[in-house]
């Protein structure tokens, strides 16, 4: 049996301990005023306020069009935005846009400028990609302390003889290049009975194991700790560390705050990246629920498509060991849906929608979670 929720209440839990997951987190609760939830979805603060992730596509914008954008933003009811200098335009084969000002120019800065003070007339907040695509800086960042890649050139030569050659030039940017070394060795013909690498992509990560990892650490850290507000010491916990510890327990019992047992597993690096390599790469949260689960437990399983084979996994030896499951999910929730007790899905269609979504929303709980509980 599961419930249905699309950006809606969650109620009715009373666990004692929460993981977080590539998709997951398990958290601790008791159950929450619905008022309260609907209230926050309605009208959430500032900081729970959904962002654009603004593009000055290739630099094209106008001090009109940033207005409008701006004022747009805040008629809708979002939070403000990320400016993201960069191209992209010609992706899935569209025609580029006209090149505006140069990111990080005297032109481009009086742009930037007029987005923030916009930005404070409507109270929203506006953040800044450092950089354009790959370029960090602006023109005023000379070439040789600017960011570097590695080039390189390749020559084959034929053996054992004593060469004098002449290296080709790599291939070069904006006319700047410095030799750091040269690299010699044997080419060997390839062995046919090696094995190759096993999961070599993982193990280089050029594969990443899902995007919703770092949410993540981001909501597990909202729990351990105050949220919107302090959740200081209660007077016998305090007066029992000034007994102990004397001035240094007034200071440990003024600082510390009152958390909730949190626990990200994509943290749990070595355990992740030992059943990755050695067991089975779908089962690096599954493991974790295993050894950390407990009955009465909350697993928050985030997927947006709620297909990740991992999450699944996870989600099917909590609902085994008796831990109560909310899906974070988007679309229809995928397979995710009838292993989850509670399903929230996020009306957006593409994977950067969902996860825009996703931020709102878990901010509302995490608030939600402290209004109730401290």
């Amino acid at each position: 049996m599961h419930r249905w929720f699309r950006i809606s209440t969650v109620s009715g839990m009373a666990p004692t301990t929460i993981f977080a997951m590539l998709a997951m987190a398990l958290f601790c609760t008791k159950p929450l005023a619905a008022a309260t939830l609907d209230d926050g979805f309605a009208n959430p603060p500032l900081s729970a306020r959904t962002r654009a992730y603004w593009w000055w596509l290739n630099g094209n914008v106008t001090k009109p069009a940033i207005t409008k954008d701006l004022e747009w933003m805040k008629q809708i009811g979002m939070g403000g935005g990320l400016v993201f200098d960069a191209g992209g335009a010609t992706q899935g084969g569209h025609a580029p846009v006209p090149a505006g000002p140069v990111f990080g120019s005297a032109e481009w800065r009086e742009l930037f400028i007029h987005a923030l003070q916009e930005a404070d007339r409507l109270g929203l907040e506006i953040g800044l990609n450092l950089q354009s695509g790959w370029n960090l800086g602006g023109p005023m960042v000379k070439p040789e302390l600017a960011a570097k890649l590695v080039t390189w050139s390749e020559t084959q030569a034929s053996g054992p003889a004593t060469l004098t050659l002449k290296l080709p030039t790599p291939k070069t940017t904006a006319g700047f290049y410095r030799d750091t070394f040269v690299l010699a060795f044997p080419h060997k013909t390839p062995d046919p009975g090696r094995q190759p690498i096993r999961q070599l992509a993982e193990k280089s990560a050029s594969h990443e194991l899902g995007g919703s990892a770092t949410d993540c650490l981001h909501i597990a850290g909202e729990l351990l700790k105050g949220f919107n507000s302090l959740r200081p010491l209660a007077e016998d916990e305090r007066a029992q560390l000034i007994a102990r510890y004397g001035e240094a327990g007034i200071a440990l019992g003024a600082q510390l705050q009152r958390g909730l047992s949190a626990i990200a597993l994509p943290g749990a690096l070595a355990m992740t990246t030992a059943m990755a390599n050695d067991v089975n790469p779908n089962l690096i949260y599954a493991q974790g629920v295993m050894a950390l689960g407990t009955p009465g437990d909350i697993l928050l399983a985030i997927s947006t498509s709620g297909e990740a084979a991992n999450v699944i996994a996870a989600a099917q030896v909590a609902r085994w060991r008796g831990l109560t499951t909310i899906a974070l999910t988007g679309k229809t929730g995928g397979a995710l849906a009838p292993l989850s007790d509670i399903v929230i899905l996020a009306p957006g269609a593409t994977t950067p929608e969902i996860q825009e979504y996703h931020l709102p929303i878990y901010h509302t709980l995490c608030a939600a979670v402290e209004t109730e509980l401290f």
